[in-house]
């Protein structure tokens, strides 16, 4: 079976990049507008402290959230998020492969 590369990395070494280092090496200027514009809000910051203490005692726990505007970045590569789509909370398995997107897209019908 083939490995997955992600910019010329494979998985371990992706999910080992730093944020700010991914953030200003990859993103396009749409993701990094998004990610200057999200990091200053609390509801963000809040969901960084519980993906924090998930990671830390249960990765296979869903974070549940209603920041549908989040970056997904290299950290948060084999999490679970349940992101709130107005009506219910729509399950997202984070891969390499919706890094830099934002946390929402993948919930979407179309």
């Amino acid at each position: 079976m083939a490995k997955i590369t992600v910019y010329n990395m494979n998985e371990e070494e992706f999910a080992k990049v730093s944020t700010d280092e991914f953030i200003s090496k990859y993103a396009n200027s749409r993701s990094r507008r998004a990610y200057k514009r999200i990091s200053n809000n609390p509801e963000y910051k809040t969901l960084l402290a519980n993906i924090k203490k998930v990671k830390e005692k249960n990765p296979n726990k869903l974070i549940k959230t209603h920041v549908r505007e989040a970056v997904i970045v290299p950290k948060w590569i084999g999490l679970k998020f349940g992101v709130h789509n107005g009506k219910e909370f729509v399950p997202v398995h984070i891969t390499s492969q919706l890094s830099l997107i934002h946390i929402s897209e993948p919930t979407r019908p179309y």
